[in-house]
């Protein structure tokens, strides 16, 4: 392994460049008419995010980049005032590139539809992505997750938006546990 090459793997393990170029998320971020939202639980002892790393890729051997994210189901009322309102969430995984010193979208789900009403949250399920990070390994120093949030009104079109991006991740390989980190997960374990 090169120097440089080395440089770039400690520094995605312990987060250098991602950190100091990019501070810490906006975990809030909503337009329109929203109604309430959040991510719980979201703590360093209950990470709303999971990182899975390693994976054999056939002809090649083991790889030991990230290779599944996974994050809980976001908690989601509708909008005070309503009896009932669609509302949709989606799932969009971002990476951290190095050359354009920004987050860079790897790629989304499909929204998942429900309808919640201002006491009653919507029945969202944990949504997960299973990632091929070995092009991007040169590239892509970090991994996150942001959660986009819809409410819509009773002719369709969407009244309010909002963006959730999770505090802490918590991490493994095979049967490995690894220490939870905020913001994001790196972009290999060693």
């Amino acid at each position: 392994m090169s120097l440089a090459a080395a440089l770039v793997s400690l520094l995605m393990l312990v987060g250098g460049p991602v950190q100091a170029a990019d501070a810490t998320p906006p975990h809030h971020v909503h337009a329109g008419r929203p109604g309430v939202h959040r991510l719980a639980p979201d703590s360093e002892e209950a990470p709303a995010a999971r990182c899975r790393y390693g994976y054999v890729v056939e002809g090649e051997g083991y790889y030991n980049g990230v290779h599944k994210i996974r994050v809980i189901a976001p908690v989601v009322f509708a909008r005070a005032g309503k009896r009932s309102q669609r509302v949709a969430a989606r799932l969009v995984i971002q990476y951290w590139d190095f050359e354009d010193s920004a987050w860079l979208k790897y790629g989304a789900t499909t929204w998942q539809t429900r309808t919640a009403t201002p006491p009653r949250k919507a029945d969202f399920s944990p949504r997960s992505m299973i990632i091929d990070s070995r092009p991007l390994h040169n590239l892509a120093a970090a991994w996150r997750a942001r959660l986009d949030i819809r409410w819509y009104g009773g002719d369709g079109t969407v009244k309010g938006t909002a963006r959730l991006f999770p505090d802490w991740y918590a991490g493994s390989e095979g049967a490995t546990q690894l220490p939870a980190r905020q913001d994001f997960c790196g972009g290999t374990t060693g």
